[in-house]
Parts: structure tokens; C-alpha cells; sequence
């Protein structure tokens, strides 16, 4: 497993030999940095998150490519990490959004890649860690699991959810 993004690596402090604020992961082992001033860097976050999207974005272009198709939605479907149990829950969200935004009320978010590439969101919180899946969605794919998912009675269901995570295609990133 090959951690991609995290969040805990989102750094800044600052550093009186350089006279400026510096950003970076584990500043604390960083003998030029003041301890004091280490913080959460919602800038090198936001960093992350768009070099993060910008991946995803070459993964759809290729996918559509391989496949020629369209994909017109990204789930984001996994285990949820929760004190009573781990359901399976997804978002269905548009393919220009970032899923490392969609991850819900988290403390840290990582992104983790499996031998065969397979990616893995983390989301950690104080009742656990929700275990993320991204799924590049076309809408054949989507009609064959649920013929309204384009409705206005909105959406997918748990049911929906279930089918795509016991699908086991979820994105595999060779590189990153």
C-alpha cells in the first residue's frame, strides 16, 4: 500500500532562519521551524486536492479513450467506518468534482494505492475510517443499475450502492 494524499502532511510553520512561513509534511522533526507555529496548511491542502483532481481527470480522459464512452457521474462508494458497524454508502456526484471533497465530515482524509492500483479513499474520524471506492460511471453503466438514476425522484439507493461496490471495478491508477 502506497499512501498518495494525506492530509496529516498538509503543513506549514514558520522558519526564523529563512524569515517566512514554510510548507511541507512532519515540520516537526525539522530542525529550522519554529514548533510552536506548526499548523494545519489548508493551502498546501488544497494543493493536494487539485493535483488529486487533475489525476482523476487523466483517469477519465483515458477510461473514455479505452472504453469510448462517456462517463457522466463518479461514485464514490465504500465501507463506512461507523461505532454500530461498516455499510456500504456512496455519493454520486459529477465528474468535474473533487471526490476528496465529498468525503463528508472527516478529521483526515488519505489516499491510498494497492499493488494492482487500486484507489482507496480514507476518511478518518473519532467512530472510525470510511474506506472509499472512486467508480467512473457512464450512463449504460448507470442505466444497467438503476433505469432512473437520471429521475427527479433523485439519484441512487443503498440497493444502487451495493451493486457498485460488489461490481470490483472501482478506478486503478498505474502511476501517479
Amino acid at each position: 500500500m502506497e499512501i498518495l494524499v494525506s492530509s496529516a502532511n498538509c503543513e506549514e510553520a514558520f522558519s526564523p532562519s529563512e524569515g517566512h512561513w514554510v510548507m511541507g509534511g512532519n515540520l516537526a522533526m525539522e530542525p529550522d521551524v519554529d514548533p510552536e507555529t506548526i499548523r494545519f496548511s489548508e493551502e498546501a491542502w488544497n494543493d493536494e486536492k487539485m493535483y488529486f483532481m487533475e489525476k482523476i481527470q487523466e483517469a477519465i480522459q483515458a477510461h473514455e479513450k479505452r472504453y469510448k464512452t462517456n462517463i457522466v457521474k463518479i461514485s464514490l462508494t465504500g465501507k463506512l467506518g461507523l461505532w454500530n458497524g461498516n455499510p456500504v454508502a456512496g455519493n454520486l456526484f459529477n465528474p468535474n468534482e473533487n471526490p476528496l471533497e465529498k468525503m463528508g465530515n472527516v478529521d483526515e482524509i488519505s489516499v491510498e494505492r494497492a499493488e494492482d492500483g487500486t484507489i482507496t479513499i480514507l476518511g478518518h474520524h473519532h467512530d472510525g475510517t470510511h474506506r472509499m471506492h472512486v467508480y467512473l460511471l457512464s450512463e449504460k453503466r448507470l442505466d444497467a443499475i438503476n433505469p432512473n438514476w437520471n429521475s427527479s425522484y433523485g439519484g441512487l439507493d443503498a440497493d444502487d450502492f451495493e451493486k457498485i461496490y460488489a461490481s470490483g471495478s472501482p478506478l486503478k491508477m498505474k502511476s501517479y
